[in-house]
């Protein structure tokens, strides 16, 4: 249960960088703004 509890911060930290960069300028990031533009 310790090691859970200590390997948590790193798998939250894992996720949080994994969607930034997908969501950023290297992943869809442009996609996503041309698709608000298309929208707006």
């Amino acid at each position: 249960m310790i090691k859970m509890m200590a390997a948590q911060p790193k798998t939250s930290n894992g996720v949080t960088n994994m969607i930034n960069f997908w969501l950023g300028d290297q992943g869809y990031g442009p996609i996503i703004k041309k698709l608000n533009e298309v929208i707006e």
